[in-house]
């Protein structure tokens, strides 16, 4: 097939040797007066060799084409299967993270059981030697008190990986998830997290008022780590009215309103100064106000 690529140059030729007979150096300087000059047989002939190379380029065409047409269908079957390769790679990516969570899942619940287990063990074993060695007349620590006091370790050790996000706007359908990342952006973290609104959305009045979100995190350290920088947000542009607080149990919440009352009252009283709350205690920058 190669050979018949070799008329092309033949045929430029013979448009060459026709345009230096009628006395010019290209196509574009002829025209139909000009055409015109030569005899009849020499026009004969010409439109002659014109027809033959016009059969000959569509004979190679046609060739061209029925050559590059296997080609062709080879290239779009090979699309289509990296089309179906990337859709099976995508498939085997979700059901590789679905394991993963479900493992993670696993291995938290398998964790926790086992701490309850540990420290009820722990406790039954106190317990009994308590009781072996105690007075008859000595208290016996009842097993629902171990109970209490076992899961109360376990909610801690929960609460202790739980934030609590205020003044974060809510809308319908909103992306919760989007939210909370944007939020944690402009304090530079990017941690892995569940958050959900706690309580019913209200209706009238109450339909105005902003649900708080509940935000858990994989460990305490990284609860830690973004309650110390949640003071930046005051300075953020999206997020100047939200604020990141402890998942408090209900005895200190209530402690927690004890000392945001006394630390008001104080700043009635010394307006000069400026208050704020540390470790369970009122301060000042002078330091503490007991």
């Amino acid at each position: 097939m190669a050979d018949q690529y070799l008329a092309i140059p033949d045929t430029i030729e013979w448009i060459s040797n026709i345009c230096a007979a009628l006395g010019k150096e290209n196509v574009s300087q002829l025209s139909p007066f000009i055409c015109m000059k030569p005899r009849k047989d020499d026009i004969g002939k010409w439109l002659c060799d014109t027809l033959n190379n016009l059969q000959q380029t569509c004979v190679e065409y046609q060739n061209f084409r029925a050559a590059a047409e296997p080609v062709h269908l080879e290239l779009v079957k090979s699309q289509k299967q990296v089309i179906e390769l990337q859709a099976e790679l995508l498939v085997c990516k979700n059901e590789q993270l679905a394991c993963k969570n479900e493992q993670l899942q696993s291995l938290q619940s398998s964790v926790k059981n086992t701490v309850e287990e540990s420290l009820k063990a722990e406790f039954d074993t106190y317990s009994s030697k308590l009781q072996s060695q105690a007075p008859a007349s000595a208290p016996v620590i009842a097993a629902d008190t171990i109970k209490s006091f076992v899961k109360t370790v376990v909610e801690e050790e929960d609460r202790s990986r739980s934030l609590m996000v205020f003044g974060l706007a809510e809308g319908n359908k909103e992306n919760l998830s989007d939210k909370i990342s944007a939020v944690f952006q402009d304090i530079g973290e990017k941690p892995r997290f569940e958050a959900y609104r706690l309580g019913a959305l209200g209706s009238g009045e109450d339909k105005k008022k902003i649900r708080p979100v509940k935000v858990t995190v994989s460990s305490s350290m990284i609860a830690s780590q973004i309650l110390s920088k949640s003071r930046k947000l005051k300075k953020t542009v999206d997020h100047a009215s939200v604020f990141i607080c402890p998942d408090r149990s209900p005895d200190q919440r209530a402690k927690h309103r004890e000392l945001i009352l006394e630390m008001r009252a104080r700043e009635k009283a010394e307006p000069t100064k400026k208050f704020f709350i540390k470790r369970g205690a009122v301060f000042s920058v002078d330091g503490p106000d007991t």
